[in-house]
């Protein structure tokens, strides 16, 4: 008897956890920290209700998939950048019913939440730096809060027939060091935000001519269809976003001075307003020394800030 009771314990006990996972409509199951490059993969677990997601790369489109579970590949080249991948699920009716996000290749992610509704759940799905603590997340249904999640997963059960006229729903996470992250979610058929990006860069190089060329030279199809080209903007007028990256391991002692010289150097000359650079130390492991900025004097901070060690 007491064997049939500890089962019955634990396979309710296992039961009991299985809506703590799926309760977030879309989620990301595998996020990334640190610099990543070539072939990334997205895994996303998706609820019942979700039967198609898309995948956002920096707001743009890059791929959809159906099922509960998915993988999406994205090739993200050789060149190290800062990479928003984001995860939206729409139900049958093409509602959004969720979405989940995650930043790569950022030593300073952004603080951010996105609040969700499934099954009688209110759940947040948080972007945040590692180092980032999370003290708890309010849940509110109006102005009426309805309880606090001290910690993972960040989620509290409501019955909306005791909010029959509630129009949204909205989410405080508080942070360690005093930030917060706010969210609204709008019920039903209420007036409710989505953002389609209609414009995309198209990197393009010409070569054997003495001029730019003009807009009514060009032509650009979409798989054979003419497309309107908005605008021609030279390399030069676009803000780059520079990664240096320094060896420092042991066998760089003697080198070091003339490397950080030269890295200071070519910080100053390259820095205009528009631009960022972020600095890049390695030697077993690669460890960012600064964010993105454009100020010279914090890039030449980092880069003397560590010490040759190790092996490369």
């Amino acid at each position: 008897m007491r064997v049939r009771k500890l089962l019955l314990f634990l396979l309710t006990a296992a039961f009991c956890l299985l809506p703590s996972a799926f309760c977030q409509p879309v989620r990301i199951t595998q996020k990334l920290e640190g610099l990543v490059h070539g072939m990334l993969y997205v895994p996303a677990s998706v609820a019942e209700n979700v039967t198609r997601v898309e995948l956002y790369v920096n707001g743009v489109k890059y791929a959809e998939g159906r099922g509960r579970s998915v993988v999406m590949p994205v090739n993200l080249g050789d060149y190290i950048r800062r990479l928003r991948i984001r995860v939206v699920g729409y139900d049958a009716q093409n509602n959004v019913v969720g979405q989940d996000e995650m930043v790569v290749n950022d030593p300073q992610p952004p603080f951010r939440v996105h609040l969700q509704s499934s099954g009688g759940m209110l759940s947040a799905a948080i972007v945040k730096p590692p180092e980032l603590g999370i003290t708890g997340a309010d849940f509110f249904i109006g102005e009426e809060k309805i309880g606090t999640a001290p910690g993972e997963p960040y989620q509290i059960a409501f019955d909306a027939s005791k909010f029959p006229h509630a129009v949204y729903a909205r989410v405080v996470v508080h942070a360690s060091g005093g930030e917060e992250a706010n969210d609204v979610l709008f019920f039903g058929t209420n007036p409710s935000e989505r953002v389609d990006v209609t414009l995309q860069q198209v990197p393009l190089s010409v070569v054997g001519s003495d001029r730019p060329p003009r807009l009514e030279e060009l032509t650009l199809l979409d798989d054979g269809k003419p497309r309107k080209i908005e605008a021609l903007v030279p390399a030069s007028d676009e803000p780059l976003h520079v990664i240096l990256l320094i060896d420092y391991s042991e066998s760089m002692i003697e080198e070091m001075p003339v490397v950080k010289a030269a890295a200071k150097q070519f910080a100053q000359a390259l820095l205009r307003p528009t631009d960022r650079i972020a600095v890049v130390g390695f030697n077993q492991t690669l460890f960012w020394l600064s964010p993105f900025t454009n100020d010279f004097n914090a890039a030449a901070r980092a880069v003397d800030s560590v010490k040759p060690g190790g092996e490369t």
